[in-house]
């Protein structure tokens, strides 16, 4: 990983966080939060890596 690499994925992750807290203060759950962040992950791994189905990554 260059320290490019290393600069845009923290970036990213700290972006995360942040939006995680908004919705947080919002009102909304963690649980319902971590879900929806957990289902965006899986479809954009999904894009590049397999199919998505409901949430769920599998591989082609």
């Amino acid at each position: 990983m260059t320290a490019l690499d290393d600069l845009l994925l923290r970036m990213t992750c700290e972006r995360i966080a942040a939006g995680i807290e908004t919705l947080r203060d919002m009102g909304f759950s963690e649980e319902i939060v971590l879900e929806g962040l957990r289902r965006q992950v899986a479809a954009v791994y999904g894009q590049h890596h397999g199919e998505m189905r409901d949430g769920e990554v599998f591989s082609n």
